[in-house]
């Protein structure tokens, strides 16, 4: 019979971990409503939210890793203090063969807070005592896990926790860098599409001339389905839950992601799901007809939808992912060494991402 995470007791341990330091911690369902609007009010605070910690991307995350996993528990929490809201942290206890601690199947993002001196490092020495406590407990009840901890540390000066960093780097953990790739909407349309790479701006304007593109930030169930079977087809087979895909659907109607779909004389050529939050595009998934590969659907794409942003938003970034190198410190693959190079003709910026590796050997 195979072991299985007592999640209860977990969530007990942890509790009792943040409130030595007076610090009450609330477990978040992605499923529940009330956690949904704690968490959305709690990111308003803040003058710039990267996509991957809204509400929105989390969920979507964890519902898809839930179909590829052997097991995910969800730890996201938010820290409580004199009955206000003041940080969240996006957490899961995943299994692949061994357990992990990360967010859902990335790197674990740092915890998030409000300024205060005072609960700042509480908060930090709370978090990362929950990381020793959650390996001693997979230590004593004998599961196998894996106690490096890969962690994110974002760029961005709003919401980078230097303390969360310096902790990892104090503890031996290993630092390398990642560069992102941003376009940025402050700039003119005619600023951006000169820094496009040169070869690609005959096959934007192939695309001009040919296609049609269409925005979507409403859609009925009619053509979702039609994109979602679309999927299948170009996939060759179901690839994820039903669930997440009603949370893209759900998504794109409430505002936190939009469509783009290409078509070629009313056939649907290609079509891409956008993530947003208040202050940042992202381009989730994109799927295009396999019989045009070797058109430049992908590069009218791009620009069309940084025209759209500009013209229709007022998202003041598009994220379009990491610059990957084939010196980087986890070697990439081909597949996206080559969709990076693609991605980066359309970037007006690069900006330099730390990760850290931390082996937690012993308890504090």
């Amino acid at each position: 019979m195979k072991k299985k995470i007592e999640a209860d007791l977990l969530y007990d341990i942890l509790r009792k971990n943040f409130y030595k330091h007076g610090i009450e911690i609330r477990f978040v369902d992605y499923r529940a409503e009330n956690d949904q609007i704690l968490w959305e009010e709690f990111l308003d605070n803040f003058e710039y939210v990267s996509v991957k910690y809204t509400w929105a991307d989390l969920h979507y995350q964890f519902c898809y890793m839930e179909g590829f996993a052997d097991y995910i528990l969800n730890l996201s929490m938010i820290f409580i203090v004199n009955n206000d809201v003041v940080g969240c942290w996006p957490l899961s206890l995943l299994k692949k063969e061994v357990y992990h601690i990360c967010t859902n199947n990335g790197k674990l993002l740092a915890p998030l807070f409000l300024d205060n001196k005072k609960t700042r490092k509480a908060i930090n020495d709370s978090c990362l005592e929950c990381i020793y406590a959650i390996f001693d407990y997979l230590h004593q009840k004998n599961f196998e896990y894996d106690n490096r901890v890969l962690c994110e540390h974002d760029f961005n000066p709003v919401m980078h926790n230097r303390k969360w960093y310096e902790k990892q780097m104090l503890l031996g953990g290993r630092c390398f860098a990642r560069e992102e790739l941003y376009v940025d909407l402050n700039k003119t349309y005619d600023e951006i599409h000169k820094n496009i790479r040169k070869s690609y701006k005959s096959l934007i304007n192939y695309g001009v001339r040919n296609w049609k593109i269409k925005f979507y930030r409403e859609v009925d169930t009619i053509l979702f389905e039609k994109l979602k079977d679309m999927h299948f087809v170009v996939a060759g087979r179901k690839t994820r839950s039903d669930e997440s895909w009603d949370l893209q659907y759900v998504a794109i109607n409430n505002g936190t992601a939009f469509i783009a779909v290409i078509e070629d004389a009313d056939k649907i050529i290609g079509w891409a799901l956008f993530n947003l939050s208040r202050d940042e595009c992202y381009y989730g998934v994109g799927v295009f007809d396999r019989t045009m590969f070797d058109k430049p659907i992908s590069h009218f794409l791009q620009d069309s939808v940084i025209k759209y942003l500009q013209d229709n938003t007022d998202i003041k970034w598009y994220y379009l992912g990491h610059r990957f190198y084939k010196g980087d410190y986890y070697v990439p693959t081909e597949k996206e060494l080559n969709i990076a190079y693609f991605k980066e003709a359309f970037a007006t910026d690069k900006f330099i991402n730390l990760l850290t590796e931390t082996i937690f050997e012993e308890d504090l």
